[in-house]
């Protein structure tokens, strides 16, 4: 996100400051229209990087859950081979626990040829040694890997050229996928609210969202079936768990919840159990990882 819009302080990240809008009020905010004021951020710039997010556990435990051992062992090996000791350790740090997502970035001529330079003689090493593994068919996982030797490589960077001009800037992830959840935000009765299940960065970005149209007043607080995060406090809002809600003396007719987690499918089926309608009485955000 280049332009800086409406509402954008009001993203102060506990995990990211990535937020999830619908293509329509990107457009109706002419987001992507960049005039040459917007253009005047770039003046003396080095690089624009997106913002670092904050991530549950280690890059390691973060990468394997998500994409398996085979890939990380893949990207590891080939590191050790060409002798990228640096990466690697950051990679292997246990206390690191930011990075960068979307390989989204705006350099300079001389650090672009750098960087790919370096990257993409690493990324044939990775595919030509996968080609030999039987039943690999991960057919994305180098831009999985290349996020994370993108955070590594700009960090390191960042950290030995003091020097350098850098923004960071907040990401914009397009929904196109949830017309209706949109629609029943933006056609509120004066009296409905509605709860975000999923106290984590999937939540969190679907809160940015909301703060960045001016919604987030409609939230009531999280729901998680996740004990330790139960009773806090998580953006300013409170994290109950899922029995609050299905107690009939905390719910209303006109309150609906929006399933803001990687594991939807499992929560809507929980949802389902306890006499909730899909579209009616909840949605779910489809489409995002």
């Amino acid at each position: 996100m280049l332009k800086k819009i409406a509402n954008e302080g009001k993203l102060h990240s506990f995990y990211s400051n990535t937020s999830i809008l619908p293509i329509e009020t990107i457009s109706s905010n002419n987001i992507f229209c960049l005039n040459s004021d917007d253009f005047k951020i770039l003046d003396g710039m080095d690089i624009v990087l997106s913002c670092e997010e904050n991530i549950h556990g280690s890059i390691e435990k973060h990468f394997i859950q998500n994409h398996g051992f085979e890939s990380w062992n893949l990207m590891i090996g080939i590191l050790e081979e060409n002798g990228e000791k640096e990466t690697v350790d950051w990679l292997l740090n246990k206390q690191n626990h930011k990075s960068r997502w979307g390989n989204l970035f705006l350099l300079r001529k001389c650090f672009f040829k750098d960087f790919c330079e370096w990257l993409f003689p690493l990324l044939e090493k990775m595919e030509t040694k996968a080609k030999q593994i039987q039943g690999f068919r991960e057919e994305r996982i180098y831009g999985f890997i290349a996020e994370r030797m993108f955070s590594s490589y700009f960090n390191r960077l960042i950290s030995k050229r003091k020097n350098l001009n850098i923004i960071q800037r907040p990401t914009l992830i397009i929904d196109f996928e949830n017309p209706e959840l949109w629609n029943r935000i933006n056609g509120l009765a004066p009296k409905e609210k509605f709860w975000i299940w999923g106290a984590g960065s999937f939540g969190e970005k679907f809160l940015n969202g909301l703060r960045l149209i001016g919604q987030e007043q409609n939230v009531l607080g999280f729901i998680d079936s996740n004990p330790s995060v139960q009773f806090q406090t998580f953006l300013s809002f409170e994290v109950h768990p899922p029995e609050y809600y299905f107690n009939n003396e905390n719910n209303s007719n006109s309150n609906f919840i929006v399933v803001a987690s990687s594991k939807w499918a499992e929560i809507s089926k929980k949802l389902k159990f306890e006499g909730r309608r899909e579209f009616l009485d909840y949605f779910c955000i489809k489409g995002f990882q």
